[in-house]
């Protein structure tokens, strides 16, 4: 994985992106923007929906982003008050540290 300060800043946005935490789908996130330079990023999104059996009050989440050939990943805090009842709610606002870039890799084609 390559970290993305190595790569300098980023800003890209989306429909949806998935939230994780202790391994396990913690939820969405709904028209989102994600801006980020070196080890500092933030996720702001419109809408968002938290399963209460994984986040169960807690901030620490992980951030899942296909981009491209590739997934950003990043561990975060939710900055923002929640409500995590499996239900879409308006707006929340995650912020996290180092971020990491896995790029897939293609899959060959068997003749």
């Amino acid at each position: 994985m390559k970290s993305l300060a190595d790569a300098g800043g980023i800003r890209v946005r989306g429909p949806v992106a998935e939230l994780r935490s202790r391994g396990c789908k913690a939820g969405l996130v709904y028209e989102w923007e994600f801006t980020g330079w070196q080890r500092e990023w933030r996720l702001e999104a419109e809408r968002y929906k938290l399963d209460p059996l994984i986040v169960n009050g807690t901030r620490e989440i992980e951030i899942n982003l296909e981009i491209g050939p590739g997934r950003l990943t990043g561990k975060g805090t939710i900055w923002t008050d929640y409500e995590a009842d499996n239900h879409s709610h308006r707006a929340i606002i995650i912020k996290g540290g180092e971020l990491q870039w896995r790029k897939r890799r293609a899959v060959s084609a068997q003749g």
